[in-house]
């Protein structure tokens, strides 16, 4: 998912992205601001956008729908100098372990003619690499796609630091592991201008002593045909994570407040202002519950496990999930439908809220854990492909950044068995 915008030792501020992740992606809007603005410095020989198209490897059950493939690719160098970022914990360039890299692609003459398209499914390639005690790695922590809005971009990327926070909207997304993904039938993800996202970990093994080039991307399926219901990625995270070690058991929880969420209502957006519902062919309904289609998870390695939870207007307990394991793998990093993770909650309704719990047993931990991307840092973030005909389109993907807290279990068994101790103590004498 997903990306931070937790301040770390470079001079610009963090993405990730929830989608990433926000993941990876999520909290990717404020890094994407600066860091685009360098794309058409990257745009040499050493990360160069590609372009192509073919009606190859569209999945079966798509082929009753006119579907493109548009094969997105980047080409990044990677060497110790060409690395971004590093992590919270140690500052400074000669920590830096990890490459976040732009690439606008430039569309044929004469696209625009075909009208509005819609993303309904996406495949992550990715490059394998071999680190010098033969481990074969991946450097790609996340890629996700961006679509940004007509006047935004050109053919080296200018203008996109002019993006407001509602503008950037991912319509793809890839976490370490994850598998490829498709909508459900009659729906999609609109878009305009593509850009590919990177944001390279190196593995710890990797000692360059040799240079490797980046060429991962994604394979989006798209189709002209107008969908039934729109949908959106969208999601939330916590960029002020920060977990103490030695303190036992320990639970974050990252959450969304129904008034972050109201935005994502058609119905809401027209009673507070009639003319954007007008002006995006919006119709007030009373049923302005959002289908969830799919849900990822996010975290990362440090993660014991993690659930989701959402609350009633008044606060209960409306659906909590089962726990499931942290890391990376397909399991623990892909879109999955609620069908397929056996959920009965399917649909978010206006006043709800949102929370994802993720539990770390910090006696493990040798330092402390901030959010971000970095070697050593977690996330606990969730990213959702939402999708109905009460949907705002136009919505941006991160609905929350900022909101969460930390419970620590072991302080609390702690001070309970220690009033235990004295009651005994007590009746003892």
């Amino acid at each position: 998912m997903t990306t931070s915008t937790a301040p770390k030792s470079k001079s610009f501020p963090q993405a990730a992205i929830l989608v990433v992740a926000l993941v990876g992606v999520l909290g990717i809007w404020t890094l994407a601001k600066e860091t685009l603005k360098a794309a058409d410095q990257t745009s040499g020989p050493s990360a160069i956008s590609f372009l192509q198209r073919s009606s190859q490897g569209v999945p079966a059950h798509l082929h009753s729908t006119r579907i493109e493939t548009i094969r997105l690719r980047g080409h990044q160098t990677v060497t110790r100098e060409t690395l971004t970022e590093g992590p919270r914990l140690h500052p400074g360039k000669q920590h830096f372990d990890s490459l976040e890299a732009y690439f606008p692609h430039e569309e044929p003459v004469g696209w625009e003619r075909g009208g509005q398209r819609y993303v309904v499914g996406w495949k992550p390639v990715v490059s394998q690499h071999k680190c010098a005690d033969g481990s074969e790695v991946e450097f790609v922590h996340h890629m996700n796609v961006l679509s940004l809005p007509k006047g935004k971009t050109g053919p080296s990327g200018a203008g996109q630091a002019d993006l407001n926070d509602g503008e950037l909207n991912l319509v793809a997304s890839y976490d370490r592991g994850a598998a490829e993904f498709h909508l459900a039938p009659g729906y999609g993800i609109p878009f305009e201008h593509l850009t590919l996202e990177y944001h390279l970990l190196m593995p710890k093994c990797w000692d360059f002593s040799s240079e490797a080039v980046e060429t991962s991307g994604m394979d989006l399926f798209v189709t002209s045909e107008k969908p039934e219901n729109l949908a959106v990625v969208y999601g939330f995270t916590d960029e002020s994570l920060h977990i103490e070690p030695g303190q036992g058991m320990a639970e974050q929880v990252t959450m969304i407040k129904p008034e972050a969420l109201m935005v994502a209502f058609a119905a809401q957006l027209a009673a507070r202002n009639p003319k954007a519902a007008s002006a995006t062919h919006l119709t007030p309904t009373l049923d302005a519950g959002i289908n969830l289609l799919a849900m990822h998870l996010h975290s990362h390695e440090l993660t014991k496990s993690k659930s989701f939870e959402v609350l009633n207007p008044d606060g209960s307990v409306l659906f909590r999930s089962q726990e499931e394991p942290g890391g990376y793998g397909p399991k623990q990093q892909s879109f999955i439908t609620p069908q397929e993770k056996g959920w009965p909650y399917k649909r978010i309704e206006p006043g709800q809220a949102l929370r994802v719990h993720c539990t770390y047993d910090t006696n493990k931990l040798k330092a402390v854990v901030y959010g971000g991307t970095s070697n050593g840092e977690e996330m606990c973030s969730a990213l959702m492909i939402l999708g109905g005909p009460s949907l705002v389109s136009s919505v941006g993907t991160v609905g929350s950044h900022d909101q969460g807290f930390l419970k620590v279990f072991g302080r609390t068994l702690q001070s309970a068995l220690a009033g235990i101790k004295d009651d005994m103590q007590r009746l003892m004498w």
